[in-house]
């Protein structure tokens, strides 16, 4: 990577309802944005790669990032969240002619032509030190005026990306990087070649929404496992997993909704039945305290569809007190008839 001075300002920002707060803001402009991309992508990738390379593995694992910059920049944002990173490098050039890029198996071979380069930050000011082939360091003469964007190439590509962010008013886009490199060949007569790369990184924005799902226990699986259902408000089953009651806990429930939904456990809200609310925030808790063990109590025998999966032995006792109590309530009805010829005799 470049070692080129800081020049990171914000080119557009997102309409005042997806915004960052103050603080957070200020602290993009630093270090610390650097800091955070360098950590996600390692160490080692972030020294070795160009901005290119890291823009395309950036490209490749979106959801990656998405995730580890939402829970850095934003842990506990209730209204906003990160829905896209993007690095951006762009990079424009002015050659002189004859010295374009030399394409084919001719593109391996060393240039040994006489000359000598310089890097400049964003403003022309030199940085870094000198480097030559062919020729003395000191030889170049005095650089001219720095090209304009149009001239390098950039402008145009840098308004498209800019033009983006504006109309739909959901990203920031803050430039990261900017610097040239100034070569002169066969110094200090030769003609200049100008090359400049400017890095912007996007942050799509987008308001979040709390998916709020019903919990239950359904019935058990095996090995002390049970199948735990989540119910949106509508009634659709929208995940069903199988957890342990006394092993597992409410943070393995988010976590397993999250990834069967597609979706981030910040964003989602359970509600079980004894009317316990839980989220992301709040502390773990067993599922054995919040979820009853299906089969647990016998459903009322009036209800079918709650014998539904219980089990045969359950049904079958259950039946068993049915006739049991049938089989009384037919002696009773014979005691009183057998009493009634009693006192019918009894009168006569």
């Amino acid at each position: 990577m470049g070692s080129a001075p800081s020049c990171k300002k914000y080119l557009v920002q997102p309409a005042e309802n997806l915004r960052l707060d103050d603080q957070s803001q200020e602290k993009l402009l630093s270090n610390w944005s650097e800091q955070l991309l360098r950590d996600a992508v390692g160490k080692v990738a972030w020294k070795t790669s160009s901005w290119a390379d890291l823009s395309r593995r950036i490209e490749n694992q979106q959801a990656y990032f998405v995730q580890y910059l939402q829970e850095q920049v934003l842990p506990d944002h209730p209204d906003v969240a990160i829905s896209g990173v993007h690095l951006i490098a762009l990079r424009g050039s002015i050659c002189p002619p004859g010295r374009e890029q030399t394409a084919g198996a001719w593109s391996w071979a060393p240039d040994m032509t006489s000359r000598v380069w310089k890097h400049l930050d964003h403003e022309g000011h030199e940085y870094g030190g000198v480097s030559a082939v062919n020729a003395e360091a000191h030889s170049m003469r005095p650089i001219p005026a720095l090209p304009s964007l149009e001239d390098l190439g950039l402008a145009e590509r840098l308004q498209e990306v800019c033009d983006s962010a504006s109309v739909n008013e959901n990203a920031y886009v803050i430039k990261m990087s900017h610097d040239y490199c100034v070569t002169q060949y066969h110094p200090p007569h030769g003609p200049f070649k100008w090359e400049s790369e400017m890095v912007l990184l996007k942050l799509c924005m987008e308001t979040t929404r709390m998916v709020v799902l019903q919990v239950a226990a359904d019935k058990f699986v095996a090995n002390g496992m049970a199948q735990i259902s989540a119910t949106s408000i509508s009634g659709e089953t929208v995940a069903t997993l199988a957890l342990n009651l006394e092993r597992d806990d409410t943070s393995s429930l988010l976590e397993g909704l999250a990834k069967a939904m597609k979706s981030d456990q910040r964003r989602l809200r359970l509600v079980f039945e004894s009317g316990v609310v839980v989220d992301r925030k709040t502390a773990p808790i067993k599922l054995s305290g919040l979820l009853d063990a299906p089969g647990a109590e016998h459903p009322d025998s009036s209800n079918a569809a709650d014998l539904h999966g219980l089990g045969h032995e359950f049904l079958v006792s259950d039946k068993a007190q049915i006739a049991s109590r049938a089989e009384v309530a037919e002696n009773a009805e014979s005691l009183e008839s057998t009493a009634d010829k009693d006192k019918s005799c009894i009168v006569s």
